[in-house]
């Protein structure tokens, strides 16, 4: 995954939006996973429509005034995570 890779939710999931925080469960293996602060962001743009990793990193430098280097590593961990839990997927 790089700065131009799309992402988007997968279908795979249930979401409960919590007020500040969305807890999420993947169908597919039963993990739950947590999103505030950052994750909110991330996961809202996302559910728009699909947005690439470099448009993310962007609205999270913009949101939190954060180095674009660690927005950046941190998003791309954040991401990782989602897709090995079959939250997010890849689109071609």
């Amino acid at each position: 995954m790089d700065l131009s890779t799309i992402v988007r939710p997968t279908s795979n999931h249930l979401a409960s939006d919590l007020g500040d925080e969305v807890v999420l469960m993947s169908l597919k293996s039963g993990t739950y996973f947590g999103l505030k602060n950052v994750g909110l962001v991330v996961w809202a743009a996302m559910k728009e429509e699909p947005r690439s990793v470099g448009d993310l990193a962007d609205r999270i430098v913009a949101e939190y005034a954060v180095p674009r280097e660690r927005a950046e590593a941190d998003l791309l961990r954040l991401l990782g995570k989602m897709e090995k839990n079959d939250l997010i997927e890849v689109v071609e």
